[in-house]
């Protein structure tokens, strides 16, 4: 399962990071769709539901 699409993959800021992986490690277990690369590195996969949840959440704590 080491196939991945880069095309799916998106990088975010420093501060949405956190936010990111607070909401990442609520992600049950389930097939990924998404990479999300962390500027630490650090790459998480969640499923293309969850990673437009993420993105809202992120959208709405940017205002």
């Amino acid at each position: 399962m080491e196939e991945m699409k880069m095309s799916n993959q998106y990088v975010v800021s420093d501060g949405d990071a956190v936010n990111l992986q607070y909401l990442v490690a609520m992600c049950t277990d389930e097939y990924d769709t998404h990479i999300v690369l962390f500027d630490n590195g650090t790459r998480m996969g969640v499923t293309d539901e969850l990673f437009k949840k993420i993105m809202a959440a992120i959208h709405n704590q940017g205002r």
